[in-house]
């Protein structure tokens, strides 16, 4: 089952440098268009990162303790 989640590390990489990037592009941006297609991009990737961080955290955990650690 842990073979499934080999490249959670780079995901979680690739989505926090995604988040960054998004909200960079929000501070610079010259238009309201372009300041919200940047926060809808940073709140994908933050989705992304913590929905990929809890199932880490939950796929490290012992059997008897999965869905019981927070």
């Amino acid at each position: 089952a842990l073979s499934r989640y080999e490249h959670v590390g780079r995901i979680q990489a690739l989505s926090m440098a995604a988040f960054v990037v998004c909200i960079l592009g929000f501070a610079f941006s010259p238009t309201m268009a372009v300041a919200m297609a940047c926060l809808v991009g940073a709140g994908i990737a933050e989705m992304v990162l913590a929905s990929s961080t809890h199932t880490s955290l939950q796929m490290s955990a012992p059997e008897s303790m999965r869905g019981q650690v927070t």
